[in-house]
């Protein structure tokens, strides 16, 4: 793999940071996870905006443009075969001798990406999600920003290891009272009697740029959808469910907890054909 690192692409066993970085000492870091369709990133402006909050919520300020870090981005999956693929970016505060207190300190920027198959029309379904509701709760928004794709994720690397000990893919995580609200790497909708239900905003969730598309797609298709986190009984009796990200897209639910639920059901059809369709419309119509 070849890594940006700082402003240079590099292969991934010589890029190395500082052990005195504050990304690698306290997490203090942001990072963001895009998805790339024939060399172009998908919803950059949304990604970008989400970035730049992130940024504000930690206090990093960065000399690079938003251009700057597309570039990054791109130059970066083109070196890695990934014109369809993945990439992320990592922002650190960067190194300095302080404790937690930071100092002055010039910021640490890595991109890293994966090559995918290719999306759009025809691209295969994900695999199938089974999901456990989890003990560990998700931290709520006075005790770390929710909205800011933060890097300490030690909450969602514990709620992952009870899943995988659990024999499934995804962990979803309650609120304070007991609401489901998301998954430990994805945003969550049911669906219940034809109503697409997925938690809003105003929780501790993190804005995700997909679950913002899939929101707009049941605009499209006038489906109705009902803002609210649902309780782990609604989810365990849904007819249907998904995962959304930026990797993954729509991944259909097929079993939470003990529970099988259909996958995919028919609006979660509706919804991934839409999406696949916009994929295709704004990424690969140079191909016909």
């Amino acid at each position: 793999m070849t890594c940006y690192l700082d402003g240079r692409l590099v292969p991934e066993d010589r890029a190395t940071v500082s052990v005195r970085d504050r990304g690698f000492r306290y997490g203090d870091a942001i990072y963001e996870t895009v998805r790339l369709y024939d060399g172009a990133i998908d919803a950059w402006p949304a990604h970008a905006a989400r970035l730049e909050r992130s940024l504000a919520a930690l206090g990093i300020a960065i000399e690079r443009t938003p251009a700057d870090l597309r570039a990054a981005i791109r130059a970066t999956a083109l070196a890695n075969d990934a014109r369809d693929g993945a990439a992320r970016l990592s922002i650190t505060r960067g190194a300095d001798s302080g404790r937690l207190t930071p100092t002055e300190s010039d910021p640490t920027v890595v991109v890293t990406a994966t090559p995918l198959d290719r999306g759009g029309l025809g691209a295969e379904w994900p695999e199938f999600a089974s999901a456990v509701i989890v003990d560990r709760q998700r931290i709520p928004d006075a005790a770390r920003p929710s909205h800011a794709k933060v890097a300490a994720s030690v909450t969602d690397v514990l709620a992952r290891r009870e899943a995988r000990d659990r024999g499934a893919d995804e962990a979803l995580l309650q609120d304070a009272t007991g609401r489901v609200v998301e998954g430990a790497t994805s945003n969550l909708f049911v669906v219940r009697s034809d109503q697409v239900v997925t938690p809003p905003l105003a929780g501790p969730i993190l804005p995700g740029v997909t679950r913002q598309q899939v929101c707009d797609l049941c605009a499209d298709l006038g489906l109705d959808l009902l803002t609210r986190a649902p309780t782990p009984e609604e989810c365990r009796d849904a007819d249907e469910a998904f995962l959304t990200n930026a990797t993954q897209a729509i991944r259909p639910i097929d079993r939470i907890d003990d529970r099988p639920i259909e996958a995919p059901g028919p609006i979660t059809r509706r919804l991934a054909r839409a999406f696949d369709a916009g994929i295709e419309a704004r990424h690969y119509r140079s191909e016909d």
